[in-house]
């Protein structure tokens, strides 16, 4: 958890530098293909959705029945 909420204040901090970009002409690369080029303002929206799918999956884990318990035996880090 502490490694998640200090990635969130990394990435606070790129919003506020990006403050005043043009979000549509400023381009990065793409984490997933290396050679593909999308603009700021979409990077952004992409990992806000990643992240907002992350923390949907950690609730439903967390509704299941039986948790907080330890997983069986052979089924750490699925």
């Amino acid at each position: 958890m502490t490694a998640f909420r200090a990635y969130q204040v990394q990435y606070v901090d790129r919003l506020r530098q990006a403050n005043g970009l043009d979000l549509v002409r400023s381009r990065v690369r793409s984490p997933a293909v290396s050679w593909l080029r999308v603009p700021l303002g979409t990077a952004f929206a992409a990992t806000i959705a990643h992240e907002q799918r992350h923390l949907w999956q950690a609730r439903q884990v967390m509704k299941a029945a039986g948790f907080p318990e330890a997983a069986p035996s052979g089924e750490e880090g699925v």
